[in-house]
């Protein structure tokens, strides 16, 4: 089914949008005590980037450390995902040895 747009000059049958309102003074005041609160969190969790090289597949790593403990809050790629990558690696360095050594 196609619609035609009226004529220009003829009023549309869809009403005007209502003018924008301005935000209600509680929400304001919940969204600046919102903001204050992630400041404080923000300033509490004072942490670092540290960027790496893997050893054994040269992938850049960043972690997110601490900074008053040291602690890795954060890697990406997690160790898991390292440990995973190099098993594969490693898998397929074996399968072409024995692709190798059949031929």
């Amino acid at each position: 089914m196609t619609v035609a747009a009226p004529p220009v000059g003829t009023p549309s049958a869809a009403p005007a949008p209502a003018p924008a309102q301005a935000a209600p003074a509680a929400s304001l005041a919940a969204v600046e005590e919102a903001t204050r609160q992630v400041a404080e969190l923000v300033q509490s969790r004072a942490s670092n980037l540290v960027f790496s090289l893997d050893d054994d597949s040269g992938k850049t790593i960043v972690k997110i450390v601490d900074a008053q403990t040291d602690e890795v809050i954060r890697q990406i790629p997690s160790e898991e995902m390292l440990a995973l990558a190099k098993s594969i690696e490693e898998y397929q360095n074996a399968q072409s040895v024995l692709i190798k050594d059949s031929a």
